[in-house]
């Protein structure tokens, strides 16, 4: 490099211009001197960084500098060089491109950048280029050695080399909350292919299950978010008939009361299920002829629970029976214009749930005209 340098100054002497003397002897003597004149000894200062790794292949490097650094004056005499020592503070942005298999004990890099130096006089800016080796002394340790030549992109900008021994620690590790697929292996050694085919199978299947879980779980939230929509609309569409019942009473003859007073009482279902009983069928022929002989009538069919188990499978199970008696009315010749089903799980109970005489009567269908 100094040849190179040496070329370029005798050449600059023979044939370049003022300027250019200058110039080619403010590099030669900065190459040269590096350090306290007449000392030799490298410049000194405190430098700390901030690495962020992008991968394998890259890392982001933010070194901040402070120390003396050798500042070149060159005069109207180009052949009067001066070298002060002036107090710095440099923040640099650069980029390495390294190779980090994540094991291997040397990292080379490489690394070009931007930053700024600030002096006495202001603010100047650089472009720091250069590389380096880290040695890995622990997973989480580097020795690290790197050299820079830092080109000045201000008139006034000192020009040269810049040398630094230190160490990276990594001090925080990235989080996460997915442990790696093969962690979900057996800790187990093993020559054998098949037995590692078979461990790998046992491993994928447990994924899948819970991966399967995950998918079922979620269905059933969206499910209990459908059935909770469906008794809300069940419920406003109850209401207003209410507040409608009250501004315009329905009249029914005491005949026809009587008949959906009995169906409320009396239609029963096999336990847990919507599966009518064999009493209950006689008590829905009467309700049908009541119908029949009463063409404007229609009724409201409306399942109820108890507030026992799962409310999600109450609800279903109070709408399969309101279904369950429209569905037999309908058999029997019924228009099914005339009847409305909905079930209502266990929200709108008429007594308490605490005890067993209660939990019986809130267990309901009721038959309602509209």
């Amino acid at each position: 490099m100094r040849k190179i340098l040496l070329t370029v100054f005798a050449v600059a002497l023979l044939f370049g211009n003022t300027e250019a003397q200058e110039i080619a002897c403010k590099i030669n003597n900065y190459s040269i001197q590096k350090g306290f004149k007449g000392s030799g000894l490298p410049i000194h200062g405190v430098e700390v960084g901030y690495v962020k790794s992008l991968g394998k292949l890259f890392n982001f490097y933010m070194p901040l500098r402070l120390g003396p650094r050798a500042e070149v004056k060159n005069t109207v005499n180009s052949e009067t060089i001066k070298t002060q020592m002036i107090g710095t503070i440099a923040l640099d942005f650069a980029l390495q491109a390294k190779y980090d298999n994540g094991h291997n004990f040397v990292v080379p890099f490489i690394s070009a950048g931007m930053g700024f130096e600030l002096y006495d006089r202001g603010l100047e800016l650089g472009a720091p280029i250069g590389g380096g080796l880290n040695f890995r002394i622990k997973p989480k340790v580097f020795i690290t050695l790197a050299t820079q030549y830092r080109l000045p992109l201000t008139k006034t900008s000192p020009e040269g080399f810049c040398h630094s021994l230190g160490i990276i620690v990594n001090l925080r590790q990235k989080e996460t909350n997915e442990k790696p697929f093969v962690s979900k292996l057996p800790v187990q050694k093993t020559n054998s292919l098949e037995q590692y085919a078979l461990l790998e199978a046992q491993a994928q299947a447990q994924k899948e299950a819970e991966i399967l879980e995950k998918i079922q779980k979620e269905a059933e939230a969206k499910e209990a978010a459908e059935l909770t929509a469906r008794v809300a609309a069940a419920q406003a569409e109850a209401d207003e008939r209410a507040k409608m019942a009250a501004i315009t009473p329905i009249e029914v003859s005491t005949e026809v009361q009587e008949v959906l007073d009995f169906a409320l009482k009396g239609v029963q279902f096999e336990t847990g299920s919507a599966q009518l009983t064999q009493s209950s069928y006689a008590i829905l022929d009467g309700l049908a002829t009541t119908l029949e002989k009463n063409p404007t009538l229609k009724i409201s069919i409306e399942g109820h629970t108890d507030r026992t188990g799962n409310e999600s499978i109450n609800i279903k199970l109070s709408e399969a029976r309101a279904k369950a008696c429209k569905t037999y009315l309908t058999s029997k010749g019924v228009n099914a214009e005339r009847l409305k089903e909905s079930g209502f799980g266990s929200t709108r109970p008429v007594s308490d749930n605490d005890t067993l005489e209660g939990r019986t009567l809130n267990r309901r269908v009721e038959f309602i005209p509209f």
